[in-house]
């Protein structure tokens, strides 16, 4: 199921009558925009925008490489002068309670000249944004039918679109 949505996060979809761009229904508040560039799979790309918090300080607008990208999970690299200065792994798999959803994100570069700056600008620059970039990616229980407008049927437990 994830691997279709990554490879669809682009588009337009509808859920609970509602149509929205996929990316923003995974974090409607910090999502703005997302663009598969090239055929979704290893080798494309993904233009991101988005904002953490919904604030404009922490705003972020980078083309990422896709190396990975599969059943299991999805890498994505960040490159300078050929070399890459951020990655993240986002691994998924089944478990008996559901599914884990593990991040690893690396900021910095083994190359001299890029170790230096990556080191400066994550310690000058980032030190703000990555504090909130974590609590911006903690989902919280019962959020979804706020974030979409839903409004839970104490009778189905269905959501239903406001004045349907």
């Amino acid at each position: 199921m994830l691997l279709w949505f990554l490879t669809h996060i682009d588009q337009h979809l509808e859920w609970r009558g509602m149509q929205m761009l996929a990316y923003r229904y995974w974090h409607p508040t910090d999502h703005i925009f997302f663009k598969i560039l090239g055929t979704p799979g290893p080798g494309c790309r993904f233009h991101i925008v988005e904002a953490f918090q919904a604030n404009p300080k922490y705003l972020i607008d980078i083309s990422f490489d896709v190396p990975k990208l599969d059943l299991t999970g999805f890498r994505l690299e960040f490159r300078r002068l050929g070399q890459i200065i951020t990655s993240m792994d986002e691994d998924f798999e089944d478990i008996p309670e559901g599914m884990r959803y593990k991040v690893t994100m690396t900021i910095g570069s083994t190359a001299p000249l890029l170790r230096t700056v990556t080191r400066l600008v994550r310690t000058h620059v980032l030190a703000a944004t990555l504090c909130v970039f974590r609590p911006s990616r903690t989902p919280i229980p019962g959020e979804a039918e706020h974030r979409f407008r839903a409004k839970p049927n104490t009778r189905t437990g269905q959501g239903e679109h406001p004045g349907a």
